[in-house]
């Protein structure tokens, strides 16, 4: 699943980075990422080969605007059968709300001990990979500068690529 560079970014701030936001936008425009290494090259990878027949890319913006519509496409992607009433029953069960309620019970009993991910770090202080469940919630953290610096940023990845970002 695709977030825009601003949706992960704020994430990486709000859930473990120790630093500023300003900090956060410096480490991905300068390719070093976080933890996951640097975006772009991340994701061109799998944008280079999206018509491979085994892979599926899903926009989380779009998924938001249509949970049902996607979980269906999923499930069309797997060669899997699923009636209406499954459907519904999964929307509501991957529904932001639910999966919030559901964090602690996301990580697996052995990441929660000590040397793993810092999003399991995170969650060992009280902090979650759940935020607002909303898109464009990045608008509220970053600065016109910030911005900027992100979109420059973008526009030098991205300008050999016909891959758009959903920003709303």
């Amino acid at each position: 699943m695709f977030a825009n560079p601003f949706t992960v970014t704020s994430i990486h701030f709000t859930m473990a980075f120790p630093g500023s936001l300003q900090d956060v936008v410096n480490l991905m425009t300068d390719d070093a990422g976080y933890y996951s290494g640097p975006f772009f090259k991340h994701v061109l990878g799998y944008w280079k080969r999206r018509s491979y027949e085994n892979i599926l890319i899903i926009f989380y913006e779009e998924m938001k605007k249509d949970l049902s519509g996607h979980i269906k496409k999923i499930a069309d992607f797997l060669d899997i059968e699923i009636s209406d009433e499954e459907v519904s029953n999964l929307a509501k069960h991957f529904s932001f709300d639910s999966m919030k309620q559901k964090a602690e019970q996301m990580i697996p009993f052995h990441a929660k001990q000590d040397g793993h991910s810092a999003t399991v770090e995170a969650a060992h202080k009280g902090k979650t990979m759940f935020n607002k469940g909303k898109a464009g919630s990045w608008k509220a953290l970053f600065t016109p500068d910030m911005t900027k610096q992100m979109e420059e940023w973008e526009s030098k990845w991205l300008k050999d690529y016909d891959l758009k970002f959903i920003y709303e």
